[in-house]
């Protein structure tokens, strides 16, 4: 009796683990993608700039100058998240040290932060750079787009 309860328990516990992984799954698929972080065909998440072409209706030009600009800025910005990345983790391995030093962790706290700032200025010089390709409905169309992802996550803006 103590087996057939232990098996069904185990059983009913790995169906109800299923079951929610395969809801995740369903979630992108109806939005149109396949599973999860694959694109229409399968492929990846989907590029960014195949999205951006088809939300913002973007020309074949369009399209050609802001895949050039973004193929400009992805080794910058890929040298900076690596960058990141190394810092993050000498600030793990100084923090898990047995006697913390506090020179170190305050001198890779703000290495971080100047990282993030450059981060922040190359994605802002990118996209001033993108702004000019578009047209002004286009960039309109953008403002709204991005405007709307912080919503139906928590996040509230008071202005």
């Amino acid at each position: 009796m103590n087996k057939i309860a232990t098996t069904l328990i185990i059983s009913s516990l790995a169906l109800g683990g299923f079951t929610v992984a395969n809801a995740e799954d369903d979630r992108y698929e109806r939005r149109g993608y396949p599973g999860k972080y694959c694109d229409k065909d399968g492929k990846g998440f989907g590029s960014r700039i195949e999205r951006m072409t088809e939300r913002l209706n973007l020309s074949d030009e369009q399209t050609k100058q802001v895949r050039a600009i973004s193929d400009n800025y992805r080794p910058k910005m890929r040298s900076i998240a690596d960058e990141r990345r190394k810092n993050r983790q000498q600030l793990r391995e100084v923090m898990l040290a047995d006697t913390v030093n506090q020179g170190k962790v305050k001198q890779l706290a703000q290495k971080a932060g100047d990282l993030k700032t450059d981060k922040i200025i190359m994605r802002g010089k990118m996209h001033a750079e993108m702004n000019k390709v578009l047209s002004k409905e286009q960039r309109e169309e953008m403002k709204q787009w991005k405007g709307r992802r912080g919503y139906g996550r928590g996040y509230k803006f008071d202005d």
